[in-house]
């Protein structure tokens, strides 16, 4: 069976609203204030520290990742995947626990996230958390995936990345330039999939 690997973080869920929810509760930023997930992070820096943002963070992945939301089409996307033949894995640069702030354990919360929303029953056939960028590529390598979804071309650029799989980027706008296919919408992804190339 041929494997189809899929980044978590930025790439099946999406934190758009999830970072200005949370940094609204915590009262690091009033509810008026801009809300992308950038114009959050430079408010918080620049009001609250690095340590307050690293907090956020924990919070967002951890606790409240409820608030996260499956990028549309992509739970679409994993079980045409599946009725395909493909063999669809979550591989993940995700640490145990946040940096600072409550021990929650991130590699569980995004786990029950995953069930919650359906993707186990729509085909994710495991899912795999790594300590480092380094190990995730090693992974993606160990596990032969044909195409690897990220949403980070860094990942990409790593010398340890598998020169035999095929990179697609899912990337917000324009995609930059690079050894990969990008691309915003799941179901352009989904008929490259399903087309005669799939380079």
């Amino acid at each position: 069976m041929r494997r189809l690997g899929l980044d978590f973080d930025n790439t099946i869920a999406c934190y758009d609203t999830s970072f200005h929810q949370v940094a609204v509760e915590y009262g690091w930023l009033e509810p008026q204030e801009q809300r992308s997930k950038r114009q959050v992070k430079e408010q918080v820096l620049l009001r609250h520290g690095n340590e307050v943002w690293t907090e956020l963070q924990g919070l967002v992945y951890g606790s409240h990742i409820h608030l996260a939301e499956p990028f549309e089409g992509v739970l679409d996307f994993v079980a045409g995947a599946r009725e395909q033949g493909w063999e669809v894995i979550v591989v993940s640069h995700k640490t145990r626990y946040p940096v600072v702030g409550v021990a929650h354990d991130l590699h569980r919360a995004a786990r029950d996230w995953l069930r919650l929303r359906g993707f186990f029953e729509a085909g994710v056939a495991a899912v795999y958390f790594e300590p480092t960028r380094e190990l995730k590529v090693r992974r993606v390598a160990e596990l032969g995936c044909e195409i690897f979804v990220d949403d980070l071309a860094e990942v990409f650029l790593d010398p340890g990345f598998p020169s035999g799989t095929r990179c697609w980027l899912h990337f917000a706008g324009e995609a930059p330039d690079g050894p990969w296919r990008g691309f915003a919408d799941w179901r352009v992804a989904f008929g490259w999939l399903a087309g005669p190339n799939q380079g």
